[in-house]
């Protein structure tokens, strides 16, 4: 009568890492989630930052943060304060955002964008270069 022989062979390097009725199998011992309880990697307050590059031709990235779920509003004026382009994000979560802006069809010159959240606005300049 036959009976089955078990066998396990190891990694020398990793004893973790070991072959078993012919499959590969890594123990995990340790754990890969990020843990952020406290959410320090979140942002703790609303800011808007400097687009870059600044001065453009022909795009630019606009970035802010949120520190919380928001419904939030990137405006872009010309140097008269007429608004050209309007970006409407309801629901983002907290968190580095980023938005492109593409000024090919606009005329050099001096721009402003703003954030609005119901909580917080902040404007700030950058210049396109053609």
């Amino acid at each position: 009568m036959e009976e089955p022989v078990d066998y396990r062979v190891s990694s020398g390097a990793d004893a973790s890492v070991y072959i078993d009725y012919n499959a590969v199998i890594k123990v995990v011992t340790t754990p890969t989630d990020v843990d952020d309880e406290d959410h320090s990697l979140l942002p703790d307050e609303f800011a808007l930052h400097q687009n870059f590059p600044n001065p453009f031709n022909p795009r630019t990235t606009m970035s802010f943060s949120l520190p919380y779920r928001a419904d939030v509003r990137i405006e872009v004026f010309d140097i008269l304060g007429r608004l050209i382009v309007d970006y409407n994000f309801e629901n983002l979560e907290a968190g580095r955002h980023e938005v492109e802006f593409e000024g090919e069809n606009f005329p050099s010159g001096v721009y402003f964008y703003r954030l609005k959240t119901d909580e917080f606005s902040d404007m700030k300049k950058m210049v396109l270069i053609k």
